[in-house]
């Protein structure tokens, strides 16, 4: 994601592309998400207005956050392959949620006060990718 604020009123155009297209996966990975572009005013945090990819001479005024999430590209293979240890060091980096890498990969994180925010629980992600699998 990126964000700008304006300081001033002025016009911004933007181009992008896969808003509605996601990206596809090759190999049994997923399909991707597709990117957005939202606005909303300082003053007014809570009140997001939604844009298309590509337009043109949208107006702003001073306060003004522009968003832009870009998309994310499709998978490549199973995801329940990956290896569990990297599926925490995608969530220790905030790439992922700790849920998506329960629902999306099978891996089971707890808590820990190592240092880090997660720790892998081996038998637990073992179980449930078991699951999943059959």
């Amino acid at each position: 994601m990126k964000s700008q604020r304006f300081l001033t009123p002025g016009f911004v155009t933007h181009e992008s592309d896969r808003h509605d297209d996601a990206p596809w996966g090759v190999f049994g990975g997923k399909s991707g998400s597709g990117g957005k572009y939202e606005i909303y005013n300082t003053s007014k945090p809570d009140e997001i207005a939604q844009y298309p990819a590509k337009f043109s001479g949208l107006r702003v005024i001073e306060g003004d956050v522009a968003c832009y999430f870009s998309p994310s590209g499709g998978g490549y293979g199973d995801p329940l392959d990956r290896p569990a240890q990297q599926v925490l060091e995608d969530v220790l980096d905030d790439f992922i949620t700790p849920e998506h890498a329960r629902e999306t990969y099978g891996v089971i994180l707890k808590s820990a006060d190592d240092g880090f925010a997660w720790a892998l629980d081996a038998a637990a992600t073992e179980t449930l990718r078991s699951s999943m699998r059959g």
